[in-house]
């Protein structure tokens, strides 16, 4: 692998309304985004996670788990990224599960290094400020 990133994550306690399922931001590491999603096919309560390059909006890859988390469980992710055969992966509780493309099946995901980092710890819903997010990350495999 030549990067992976482990969070551990506290998901929110109830669904924001965002019609394209985006629940909010895990963080944003220059281009390369990691967010907290929801179903948008049925009346599912559960969360997912998603990994996306953004700095190419609807060009870069988009590639997400399947709903796992019910509303505030806790649970450890971890996403890996081998540059040199493009293979995202993701871990939840250190298993495999269900995963895939969304859209733009095999674009290359970010590889720069040494750029600026942010962590989000909230989502809003209904005009109140909604904590999701207790994060222990490491990242592995950058120089």
């Amino acid at each position: 692998m030549d990067y992976c990133i482990d969070i551990e994550l506290t998901f929110p306690s109830q669904h924001r309304t965002n019609q394209n399922g985006f629940e909010g931001a895990v963080s944003l590491m220059f281009g390369f985004y990691i967010v907290v999603t929801h179903s948008t096919h049925d009346a599912a309560e559960d969360f997912g996670l998603m990994a996306l390059d953004q700095s190419y909006v609807l060009e870069g890859p988009y590639y997400k788990t399947v709903a796992f988390a019910k509303p505030g469980s806790i649970h450890e992710a971890q996403f890996c990224h081998n540059r040199s055969s493009n293979a995202p992966s993701w871990l939840v509780d250190g298993a495999r599960i269900e995963q895939g493309y969304v859209m733009n099946k095999g674009a290359k995901f970010p590889t720069a290094r040494d750029v600026r980092f942010s962590f989000f710890t909230g989502s809003l819903h209904a005009k109140s400020w909604n904590p999701f997010l207790y994060c222990y990350c490491r990242s592995e495999g950058l120089p």
